[in-house]
């Protein structure tokens, strides 16, 4: 029986030793964790092609309510307060240009500083935590064109406190602010469709159909989904049609709508007044298509705007 004794706590020696062995190979393999250095950072990946992340401002009357998140890496959590003090550099903004080969129109262009409203550039992650956000907003009615024009907000990290290292590659962000024009948005649509001889369903009356139309350019807004027939079908041999609209005046601003599949059998009606209200923010328009003389194909449609999709 005492032999069994020694032998069991011989092997558990040995057991031990094989452990701990095994523990300081992994060590040295991964390395000593207790000296890497807390880094502070972005950590919102930026766009593999532009080298930005996106904001949108989504009504272009009212300011829009943004963030950024910082974080810091690190093994264990502080003990304390963590403040990072950011920069808005619009040098950045020149170096990008010059990085990316954009000059003229397609250059970008900071965001004017009377657009820009931050409580403050300090963010404090508090002690026992590794994140935080930075909390701004972009007033859209002090930024001339945002649609048409390429605006960047650049914004660094400047300092650190608590002897944290700055990232060397993720300390800047440039934030691209796009924009939707007055007329993106979600809609109903009601109307007519044309298909003389249809006994299926297809020609009549229909309402209450789901449009979104989305920004295309500051005065050209594209359909998410092509012309249905009076049952809610889909047209066949058509695009989801893009229309622009000719705000160059007063409204009701006269409208076209575009189909490119269609091209040159694709009409406006002759003497329909297609266009887009800006009071009642509605679309009112009449087309035709096909190569049918006259055509047998067409409709009379009205988009009532919902809300923002």
């Amino acid at each position: 029986m005492k032999n069994i004794s020694i032998k069991l706590l011989s092997l558990l020696v040995l057991l031990t030793m094989s452990l701990t062995s095994c523990l300081n190979d992994l060590e040295d393999f991964i390395g000593d964790f207790s000296s890497v250095p807390a880094i502070a950072e972005f950590n919102e990946a930026t766009n593999a092609s532009t080298g930005t992340v996106g904001r949108e401002i989504i009504d272009p009357t009212a300011p829009a309510e943004f963030s950024l998140r910082l974080n810091i890496t690190v093994i264990n959590t502080l003990s304390t307060d963590t403040k990072i003090t950011l920069a808005i550099d619009n040098a950045l903004v020149a170096a990008y240009n010059t990085s990316k080969g954009l000059t003229g129109a397609a250059a970008a262009v900071p965001v004017p500083a009377a657009a820009i409203t931050a409580p403050t550039l300090e963010v404090t992650i508090p002690a026992g935590q590794r994140e935080a956000e930075w909390e701004f907003s972009i007033d859209a009615t002090k930024v001339p064109n945002p649609v048409t024009t390429f605006y960047i907000l650049p914004v660094k990290i400047a300092s650190v406190n608590n002897d944290i290292t700055i990232s060397g590659n993720n300390y800047i962000r440039l934030v691209r602010i796009l924009a939707r024009n007055e007329f993106d948005g979600k809609y109903k649509m009601k109307g007519f469709i044309m298909r003389p001889g249809d006994t299926g369903g297809l020609e009549g009356w229909f309402k209450d159909q789901d449009y979104s139309l989305s920004t295309v350019s500051g005065n050209a807004v594209k359909m998410n989904r092509v012309q249905v027939w009076a049952n809610g079908s889909n047209v066949g041999g058509i695009e989801a049609w893009t229309i622009v609209v000719d705000n160059s005046g007063t409204s009701p601003y006269p409208i076209t709508v575009i189909d490119n599949v269609q091209g040159a059998a694709f009409i406006m009606v002759p003497g329909y007044d297609s266009r887009y209200d800006a009071a009642s923010k509605t679309f009112f328009w009449s087309v035709e298509w096909g190569t049918a003389t006259p055509k047998n194909r067409g409709c009379t449609d009205t988009l009532v705007y919902v809300g923002p999709r």
